[in-house]
């Protein structure tokens, strides 16, 4: 049992966490709706890693940065939204050769 239920135990540890983070920690002054995404697209990732298939972890990790690249706006950090474009890219770079992948194979059946 141990073996095959540490992954969502700790997955609703960490869900949990993020939420009462997000409740007790949000910033006055910046929207209240920046702050709920960023925990939506963060829970998004904790059920990614739990669960098959890699797609949900990573829309939801491009969510999740380009949420945050609002927030650094916000807060003049600069560094911080770079890292966050760099860190976005690898992935948009993987669905696009996904979707010529795809194409190619239309071309291919038609």
């Amino acid at each position: 049992m141990w073996r095959n239920g540490w992954r969502p135990a700790f997955a609703c540890v960490f869900a949990a966490s993020t939420i009462t983070v997000t409740a007790l920690l949000w910033h006055t002054g910046i929207a209240l709706w920046l702050e709920v995404l960023i925990c939506v697209t963060l829970l998004g990732l904790i059920y990614g890693n739990i669960r098959k298939g890699t797609d949900l972890m990573r829309v939801s990790f491009i969510a999740n940065r380009s949420f945050n690249i609002i927030n650094h706006i916000y807060f003049n950090n600069v560094i911080e939204v770079i890292i966050a474009v760099a860190a976005i890219g690898p992935n948009i770079v993987f669905y696009i050769r996904q979707f010529v992948a795809w194409k190619k194979a239309q071309k291919s059946q038609a």
